[in-house]
């Protein structure tokens, strides 16, 4: 029979309470039975007025609004309210009556800005909680796990401006290298290679400084030919929530977000957590946790720590991990750390179904089967297709091999970017000596590709002009070699001179091939033209510089008058330049006078420093010059990493003057700078400063059989 209310009960009376209108197995019964709230009060009482103002609304109901609307899932706090009003079991949880009035959506949000905005309470809540918890023996201490998830920020994408900020520095950097290098050394191997930072989600086309390596600064730059750098970025910043980031990743929507990064343990308790802008990487964020779990009492930092990764910077942050015995996960073609080897190694990389997907589409394109491109690896089937499923990833050891049976580069294995194959050339460039052919004629080829490429024509051509240059030294290196060794057969052998002065850069008498006039010219159309941007004063320097050389004196001054007129030029250039011309023109006495007069106004400059210790070297007033050489270099003991300029001076210096032992000291300051400031391992730098050093000190204490100079 059908039963038909009619809605008769809508004005029934009832003697009842609140309490009984809750289910026993309500969420919000459990919250409340496991949670003392009191602590609260004494938590926020200093941000009330005891015996004055009005009465405020209960600063625990306060707090309970935002768990209810996460608890929940409620989208806002509007919403909430709303949602407390019709909901008995929410006004339980509250303590509100069935006819209290529930408060307006706009009061969490003013008290917060007034009371408790750049406070940590709802830190120390947490931790408060976190702490019964594991007082309670609900925290299993003995995995922990990290991951970050990105929540969108209420920002519109289309209303951002330009900001410029300053990179972040890597986190532990200095004691994990020295840490990992230790276990590598102990166990047979090399240091590490140091990487230069990647660069954030919102960088748009990066431009390295000339002459550097993906904003790693040139240490031997000379400060007339390069203003002093710093580590800086341009990103994307909202005007209405400037401290989220501007977040892209794969085919998704770019939009503002923040990275929230999480720690729980193995039942998912959350341990800790931090909030940083959408566009910093896992590797930079993860600090920010990993700082608040590490005091845990019990954290058994060493072995339980398992970090997940996505995105840039992945691989700078394995290497660190592997520092702290931290197993990391989700690291494309880099093997976690504690993984088993072998060639069936699962991951969950952010990159794991784009070289699936590659590995396919090669295959079928090469013609091959699953079976037969697992026997030309020497792996099973399975392996293959556990690959092109995304369900794992092939060892770092298979994939030369792959390359080579598709008749790829690995770089286009792993579909990278146009940006990221630039900047693996100029880092391939600045740790190798010399690139062999096949590499150097790919890098060739693919950087002709990017002239025509909107954007990209600069930098290309920046890069194509080092790799012939990064060529031509590897030759000139052989040609030097060669030549010295021909000489000491037969020293009247004319050609092998010439040789050796092209190769090492040798004075020449004969005018014609000595002088500057091609150079004078190139920059001289440039400081001429339009392009040539008259803000920026550096083709002056190279242009006056080149003229001082050739003693056309009366040229150089009329340009050094135009230098002075430019707004970012360095004013205690003018008498350098002044008193390299007077020196050019033979008037040493008129030279000196202005230094001196430049040294009494501007003597505390280490740049000035610089130039005066170059001037008295030019004198070959050599002592002077190793004196201003050192009190320029202490000058930066606060601008560290330090340009080591002055130090190639004074190793020169004594060098000339046969002091052999004190310039190789002075290259093992170089030596220690390049490695404890910059950070350089293995840079050619590096190694040609370890091959001077031994040198020198051969020659200062000479054997018969190394009587010769060997110092290539």
């Amino acid at each position: 029979m059908m039963t038909r209310n009619g809605g008769k009960n809508r004005d029934q009376i009832e003697f009842t309470s609140l309490d009984e209108l809750v289910p026993e197995d309500h969420l919000v019964r459990k919250l409340e039975n496991a949670i003392e709230w009191s602590f609260i009060y004494e938590m926020v009482e200093e941000s009330y007025c005891e015996d004055n103002g009005r009465p405020s609304l209960d600063p625990v109901v306060l707090i309970k609004l935002p768990v209810l609307q996460y608890m929940f899932g409620i989208r806002s706090m509007r919403q909430t309210i709303q949602e407390i009003k019709v909901n008995n079991a929410y006004r339980w949880f509250l303590g509100l009556g069935l006819h209290d009035s529930v408060p307006h959506f706009s009061t969490f949000g003013k008290n917060y800005m007034r009371r408790f905005q750049d406070t940590d309470l709802f830190e120390r809540i947490f931790q408060r909680i976190l702490k019964e918890c594991m007082e309670a023996g609900l925290v299993d201490e003995s995995v922990v796990f990290v991951d970050s998830t990105h929540v969108k920020a209420r920002a519109n994408s289309k209303r951002y401006k330009d900001a410029v900020v300053e990179e972040q520095a890597q986190w532990y950097e200095k004691e994990l290298r020295e840490e990992i290098d230790r276990d590598r050394e102990a166990h047979g191997k090399k240091p590490l290679k140091d990487e230069p930072e990647e660069p954030a989600d919102d960088e748009e086309d990066p431009k390295p400084p000339k002459g550097s390596s993906k904003g790693k600064l040139n240490p031997n730059t000379s400060r007339k030919k390069k203003a002093r750098q710093k580590k800086e970025k341009h990103i994307k910043q909202s005007t209405s929530d400037p401290e989220s980031g501007w977040f892209r990743k794969g085919e998704h929507k770019n939009v503002f977000a923040y990275s929230v990064e999480t720690a729980c343990d193995i039942n998912g308790v959350v341990l800790g957590y931090s909030v940083h802008p959408g566009n910093e990487n896992d590797g930079k964020t993860f600090p920010g946790v990993y700082e608040k779990i590490e005091h845990l009492k019990g954290f058994p930092l060493g072995e339980s720590l398992f970090v997940i990764l996505r995105g840039k910077g992945s691989r700078r942050f394995y290497r660190q991990a592997r520092g702290l015995e931290i197993c990391v996960i989700a690291i494309p073609g880099v093997p976690a750390y504690n993984e088993p080897a072998g060639n069936e190694q699962t991951r969950t990389g952010g990159n794991t179904m784009e070289l699936g997907k590659k590995i396919r589409a090669l295959r079928l394109k090469a013609g091959l089967t699953q079976e037969q491109l697992s026997e030309k690896l020497g792996i099973s089937p399975q392996s293959v297709s556990k690959w092109e499923n995304a369900a794992a990833m092939p060892d770092i050891t298979a994939l030369p091999l792959l390359a080579e049976i598709f008749g790829v580069s690995i770089d286009e294995l792993f579909d990278l970017t146009a940006e990221q194959r630039l900047n693996r050339i100029e880092n391939r460039m600045d740790i190798e000596d010399e690139l062999p052919p096949d590499l150097f004629r790919e890098y060739e080829e693919f950087l002709k590709e990017q002239l025509g490429v909107r954007g990209k024509r600069t930098r290309a051509l920046s890069l194509l002009a080092h790799l012939y240059h990064h060529r031509l030294e590897a030759d000139a290196r052989k040609v030097s070699l060669y030549a010295r060794e021909a000489i000491r057969t037969e020293p009247g052998k004319k050609e092998c001179q010439w040789l050796l002065q092209k190769a090492e850069g040798h004075a020449v008498w004969d005018w014609n091939a000595a002088n500057h006039s091609r150079a004078v010219d190139f920059y001289r159309e440039i400081v001429e033209s339009d392009a040539g941007e008259e803000k920026t004063p550096q083709p002056y320097y190279y242009l006056i510089d080149n003229l001082i050389a050739d003693h056309r004196t009366a040229e150089a001054e009329e340009y050094l008058g135009r230098l002075a007129k430019l707004p970012d030029y360095k004013p205690f250039m003018i008498p350098v330049y002044e008193a390299a011309i007077a020196l050019a023109e033979y008037d040493e006495e008129r030279a000196d006078s202005i230094m001196e007069k430049a040294l009494a106004e501007h003597g505390d400059d280490p740049d000035l420093l610089f130039e005066a210790a170059q001037y008295c070297a030019r004198k070959c007033s050599y002592e002077k010059a190793v004196g201003y050489y050192e009190a320029s270099y202490a000058a930066e003991e606060d601008r560290k990493p330090r340009y080591t300029d002055a130090l190639e001076g004074i190793a020169v210096i004594r060098e000339i003057m046969g002091e052999y032992q004190k310039a190789a000291d002075a290259r093992r300051r170089i030596l220690d700078a390049l490695k404890n400031e910059w950070g350089f391992t293995e840079e050619s730098v590096i190694r040609e400063t370890e091959r001077e050093i031994e040198r020198l000190t051969r020659k200062a204490s000479p054997s018969p059989s190394a009587a010769a100079d060997t110092a290539l």
